[in-house]
């Protein structure tokens, strides 16, 4: 696989990192607003479209970094990790919306889950995604057909 064949690959999760945060960022704009149903709604939302990406993530691009970088086990660890504290939260901030629970704390649960977002985001497009491209231009025959 060359790197032309990977970097479509990248743009495409690329725009869905946009595509979460954008929504993410929705959510909070309602919650500072008072709509807790809507803002309830957009997060469930968001929880289903976290499970799929992650799920996407860790079969396709996690073993692939693996393989072709094993110093980076930590890294995917990490990540994996993340993913599921990521859809927790966002479990949570649904669950707490459902019992009723003051916007007000729920809104500053969610900001502060939003800057761990960022984070996490930022930490794939440089640690993972960037140094991915690198090594399947170094060295195509590496990475299996299909992933």
């Amino acid at each position: 696989m060359s790197s032309q064949l990977l970097s479509p690959y990248r743009s495409l999760v690329h725009e869905v990192h946009r595509r979460l945060q954008r929504l993410y960022r929705c959510a909070l704009w309602m919650l500072e607003r008072g709509h807790a149903g809507t803002a309830r709604d957009m997060l469930a939302a968001l929880r289903m479209e976290f499970q799929f990406h992650h799920a996407v993530e860790e079969r396709r691009l996690h073993p692939v970094l693996a393989r072709m970088h094993p110093s980076r086990g930590a890294l995917v660890t990490r990540l994996a990790a993340d993913h599921r504290f990521l859809e927790e939260e966002i479990e949570r901030l649904v669950n707490l919306l459902d019992l009723g629970t003051e916007v007000p704390l729920v809104l500053k649960r969610a900001e502060r889950l939003h800057q761990f977002l960022v984070d996490h985001l930022g930490l794939e497009q440089q640690q993972a995604f960037l140094p991915l491209e690198t090594l399947v231009a170094l060295n195509a025959d590496a990475v299996a057909p299909g992933t």
